[in-house]
């Protein structure tokens, strides 16, 4: 059995991997569609982990965060694409097409992998398998989605923020690279949101009975 649970752990790691990757290449075909071939020129439209490494967002983040949370908590991802508003046809409209585009690609990707529970036995390590795929999925479309420059949500954000008043948007935008440090310091802040809407997709929209929590809870326990 627990040469059975190091192979599920080695193809969630892959799964999360390519979900990450996809998350990034959903950005740069939005951009394309939208008229800015930015990242498609920069080889960004590629399947190829190499091409979405980052030194410091991949790599040292997540140690760093890693050690300060005492293993608790890990934090980094793919490198940015590289993304020209100034050639979307509607710059206000195809920014935030390109910023929910990820969000979107891996919502698709967690109902995909949630709908295909209900043909797997509970307890089974297929089941594990897929809740793990499902969840981590669920968590990066959500935790995307939390209004802090830059992730996918301040965009949208700003987009509503604009309508108001461009200037506020504008100064809100500035927040840029410090906006990682806010993320990692007031996480907890947007933990129990992230939580109950990745509840509300489990439960009142793939419709499983078991929680989650518990199947993760067991799979640790496993080790």
């Amino acid at each position: 059995m627990a040469y059975g649970n190091y192979l599920v752990f080695a193809l969630f790691i892959s799964a999360f991997i390519m979900s990450v990757i996809l998350h990034e290449i959903a950005h740069g075909w939005m951009a394309r569609r939208c008229g800015d071939h930015t990242a498609e020129m920069a080889g960004r439209l590629s399947l190829n982990p190499i091409h979405h490494i980052d030194p410091m967002f991949t790599i040292v983040m997540p140690l760093l965060t890693l050690a300060a949370s005492g293993g608790q908590f890990i934090f980094g991802g793919a490198k940015p694409v590289p993304v020209n508003p100034y050639n979307f046809r509607n710059i206000e409209i195809d920014d935030l097409k390109v910023s929910v585009a990820g969000v979107v690609t891996n919502l698709a990707i967690a109902i995909a992998c949630g709908l295909t529970l209900h043909v797997w036995i509970p307890g089974s390590l297929g089941y594990t398998l897929f809740t793990l795929v499902t969840v981590a999925n669920l968590f990066l479309a959500f935790f995307n989605l939390v209004p802090i420059p830059p992730l996918d949500g301040s965009h949208v954000a700003r987009f509503f923020i604009a309508k108001v008043s461009p200037e506020i948007a504008a100064t809100y935008e500035r927040i840029g690279i410090f906006g990682f440090i806010l993320i990692i310091f007031f996480v907890n802040r947007f933990q129990l949101p992230i939580i109950l809407a990745m509840d509300f997709v489990w439960s009142r929209v793939l419709f499983i009975d078991t929680h989650w929590y518990q199947v993760i809870a067991e799979f640790r326990q496993a080790f």
